[in-house]
């Protein structure tokens, strides 16, 4: 059986042959990995990488999966430069006594949440000049008065985090798709023939009615098991249809049209999955193809189409954005001691397609009524060209308050401009310019063509 180090040694061999692509220095991807591995412990590693139990999930919104996914999946860049990113947070603060508190959250069902706290407060530990302060993690516990505090000109700031996903029902859909559809991959491991598999409810994806939904399904398969032929089974609001798989069988509607999943047939199916078997004994092999370009062939095994009613996200998301800090900002209870708080917002929404007006006007209003507040901040973590991710960022401040604290203002500020500039892996300015960069990544993806073009040429 392999052992964690002999994953992480591979994974680190993988890794180094695009070291300078992404522009890491010699050593760099195996102090990191060290870092990891002494951070998380080889136990819980095990666990993560071995445990068959643990299904990879396509849907994960809290990121539960997203360290195994990166450890093992065959997206090699973003799984380089997510680990590697993670690894620093992890190593910056690697001598905070409540470290070990953020990982127990992260390794069990926190992992964005946690992930997005020690960005902020990495980054801000970089800012803060030498001699005038520092930073320091809370320990998620009772007492802890936020997810980190600032140390300035011996002032003490409360900096809470906070994520604006999905609303909980929107989140248990989610889940609930991912949890049909593993349990369709492996339903239909043991079939003699190919199907197509369609699933259409009236009702909300709630986890009654999955419950409901998976007697249906085991039903409608077992009996297309054993006959080859169409097989449905159905109750007053689920039907679960299995025909074969044929040439004249429906095909999956959706296509990806500019970052955007689009029916191009304009049917009522609400998601699809095609479920194929491809020509590799386990993930490394799979991983290693498609690293190489070599094409992978999958043939599909089974075809699932989905209907049922999304959950709808009835509230404004201007509110809901508001309402979540006005929140984190009751919930801040300072101490004596602390001089005031500071509330970062992570959120989904592209930040060039918002009203900020109204978002700089209603956050405006909230730092009146909250006179202890310095500083409101939204973030969104995007990818760039220069093979890193970095916050885009939008800041309401309480001037005024500000200036109680030296420093504090010019602090900000820096830590707004930190992502433009600075490199977070090494903390060191960007090697390139962003147009060069952009550059240098088209010319790199036009390799990766002409190597797979290449590939395909030879095993033909």
């Amino acid at each position: 059986m392999d052992t964690v180090d002999e994953e992480l040694h591979h994974w680190i061999s993988v890794a180094n042959e695009s070291r300078e692509r992404y522009g890491f220095p010699p050593g760099l991807i195996e102090e990191r990995i060290f870092a990891l591995r002494t951070a998380l412990t080889p136990g819980w590693l095990q666990q993560l990488l071995f445990d068959n139990r643990t299904q990879l999930m396509p849907f994960d919104p809290r990121g539960g999966q997203t360290l195994r996914r990166w450890l093992r999946g065959s997206n090699v860049d973003e799984s380089v430069t997510g680990t590697i990113e993670l690894a620093t947070y992890l190593q910056e603060f690697s001598g905070d006594e409540c470290l070990s508190r953020k990982i127990r959250k992260l390794q069990r069902d926190s992992f964005w949440p946690i992930q997005f706290e020690l960005a902020m407060a990495y980054r801000f530990q970089k800012v803060v000049k030498p001699g005038l302060g520092n930073v320091k993690l809370s320990c998620e516990d009772t007492e802890a008065v936020a997810d980190f505090s600032i140390i300035l000109s011996n002032e003490e700031i409360a900096v809470e985090c906070t994520r604006l996903g999905f609303p909980n029902e929107g989140e248990e859909q989610y889940r609930l798709i991912d949890r049909t559809y593993r349990y369709i991959e492996d339903a239909v491991k043991s079939l003699n023939e190919r199907c197509c598999i369609k699933i259409r409810m009236e009702e909300n994806l709630t986890g009654v009615n999955y419950s409901r939904l998976l007697v249906r399904l085991k039903k409608a398969i077992r009996r297309f098991q054993r006959t080859g032929h169409l097989s449905t089974d159905a109750d007053v609001t689920i039907s679960v249809t299995v025909e074969p798989l044929t040439p004249d069988t429906e095909e999956i509607p959706f296509r990806l049209i500019d970052n955007r999943v689009v029916d191009v047939k304009g049917t009522d199916w609400t998601t699809a999955l095609s479920i194929g078997l491809t020509p590799a004994r386990d993930d490394r092999e799979l991983a290693r193809k498609v690293r190489l370009g070599e094409p992978v062939n999958p043939r599909e095994k089974a075809r699932a189409l989905f209907r049922f009613p999304l959950h709808r996200v009835e509230t404004d998301q201007y509110d809901r954005l508001i309402d979540r800090i006005r929140k984190k900002i009751s919930q801040i209870k300072l101490l004596p001691g602390f001089a005031g708080r500071i509330v970062l917002a992570e959120w989904p929404f592209d930040p060039r397609g918002v009203d900020l007006d109204r978002i700089d006007l209603e956050m405006s209003q909230l730092l009146r009524r909250s006179e202890h507040t310095f500083a409101l901040i939204l973030a969104r973590r995007e990818a760039n060209p220069h093979y890193r991710h970095h916050y885009s960022t939008f800041c309401v401040e309480n001037r005024k308050r500000l200036s109680f604290v030296p420093n504090l203002q010019q602090t900000l500020h820096i830590f707004l401009a930190y992502d433009t500039i600075f490199d977070p892996v090494t903390n060191e300015p960007y090697q390139r310019s962003w147009a060069d960069a952009r550059r240098k990544a088209l010319s790199d993806q036009a390799e990766d063509e002409r190597r797979k073009s290449s590939t395909w040429r030879e095993s033909n």
